[in-house]
């Protein structure tokens, strides 16, 4: 970023990164971030930070459906840099494969046709690599192979996750949107020290940049 009043939008915002991205983009100096929830979303942790910093003025709430192409279009207008951290967890692939992809669909094309692309952070998940194949004790990290067959292993996480990339990979290479992808596995910190047995996991400490 070349200049602290571009627009930024960050989806997902309310969540236990999302929330942390925007409360480290006003810590920069950002003063034109748009965050995008879901109208039944609770702001608790958001709404945290806007009032810690006093930056209310340089924050302007969107609410809406990623799911919906309108309200990607009003999400990005004006838009350079576009932080896409939401995410589906539903358990159905249905489910994963339309808040996952297409929601990402409908935000690229909505950021390519009527915002000012810049950047498009995509955050993904760790769950895109596969032990199937490797040795066991064998460890996974980010030259692991990527999962082939989700839908044979009932994960529709995992599924929709994959089709998120290839989204983003497609329509950023044809629409001229550099982008970059990044895979992230379990995420803990100050409100969320929870750490699953066996997980691949980062600290997100509260003053972490």
């Amino acid at each position: 970023m070349s200049h602290f009043d571009e627009g930024i939008l960050v989806t997902g915002s309310n969540g236990f990164i999302g929330a942390k991205v925007v409360e480290v983009l006003l810590k920069y100096g950002c003063r034109n971030i748009r965050c995008f929830v879901r109208p039944a979303s609770q702001r608790d942790r958001l709404n945290a930070i806007l009032l810690r910093l006093k930056a209310a003025d340089k924050v302007k709430i969107v609410t809406g459906d990623l799911r919906t192409p309108a309200d990607c279009v009003r999400a990005v207008r004006d838009v350079s840099l576009v932080y896409h951290l939401a995410a589906g967890f539903g358990k159905s692939f249905d489910d994963a494969f339309t808040n996952s992809a297409v929601a990402t669909q409908n935000l690229l094309e909505a950021f390519a046709a009527h915002g000012k692309p810049r950047r498009f952070v995509n955050v993904s998940s760790f769950a895109v690599y596969s032990n199937f194949r490797m040795e066991r004790g064998a460890p996974l990290d980010e030259m692991s192979p990527i999962e082939e067959s989700p839908e044979e292993r009932f994960d529709a996480y995992t599924f929709g996750k994959l089709k998120q990339e290839e989204i983003v990979r497609d329509i950023g290479r044809a629409r001229g949107i550099p982008f970059i992808i990044l895979r992230p596995g379990t995420v803990f910190g100050p409100g969320n020290r929870d750490l699953p047995g066996g997980s691949v996991s980062a600290y997100l400490d509260s003053s972490s940049t």
